[in-house]
């Protein structure tokens, strides 16, 4: 997944092929999804960075 981000708050999320991953790059990306868990990552909040 490509992401755009600003801190913490996310813009933009494309799913790329792994091929797509340089290879000195792809041992750092992970490989799982986590489901979003409240406890984990606290409330989601709607302030945008990018307005």
């Amino acid at each position: 997944m490509y992401v755009q981000h600003k801190g913490s708050f996310v813009k933009n999320a494309t799913l790329i092929h792994r091929q797509a991953i340089p290879k000195n790059m792809r041992p750092v990306v992970g490989t799982e999804y986590f489901t979003y868990n409240y406890k984990t990552f606290g409330p989601k909040t709607t302030a945008n960075p990018f307005k």
